[in-house]
């Protein structure tokens, strides 16, 4: 993989990765992006008119929300921010054979019931309470000769 210098700066100052990683990043973006053609709708207009451009931008890969562009012999030019209209949309585009990102899985909802302890039943706890007869059941205040 080669990396231009313009495209070497692009990519350290909008992915935030040190110089070391570049090539990586690159190598991964062009492996794992959605390339142009695989998109549709407003996101396949925008990527069209930058290769309209930017002609020699053969390969076009939407990877992490940045547009990468790369020559037909996979040297990446530059990195540009994917507007973010299109941000939304280009998260939803899973690849086949990919896993989608975990940022798209919807959380598996935990069992949020909550157990009741043993002894105790179902219902409004401060019902007996709020009659006023301090917690005592109706055959407690039978037994107890009625209300005090």
């Amino acid at each position: 993989m080669i990396v231009t210098r313009h495209g070497d700066k692009r990519t350290r100052k909008r992915v935030g990765v040190n110089r070391s990683a570049v090539e990586r990043t690159a190598r991964k973006a062009l492996m794992n992006g959605v390339a142009r053609h695989e998109t549709k709708g407003g996101l396949r207009r925008y990527l069209d008119a930058l290769y309209h451009y930017n002609r020699s931008a053969e390969h076009m890969r939407v990877w992490g929300e940045k547009v990468w562009l790369f020559t037909d012999k996979n040297i990446l030019i530059t990195v540009l921010d994917l507007p973010r209209k299109y941000k939304n949309r280009a998260n939803g585009i899973v690849k086949k054979g990919d896993e989608p990102n975990a940022r798209n899985s919807e959380p598996q909802e935990k069992g949020i019931e909550e157990e009741i302890p043993s002894g105790e039943t179902e219902g409004d706890p401060l019902k007996d309470i709020s009659a006023g007869d301090g917690g005592r059941t109706d055959d407690q205040a039978d037994e107890e000769g009625g209300i005090r």
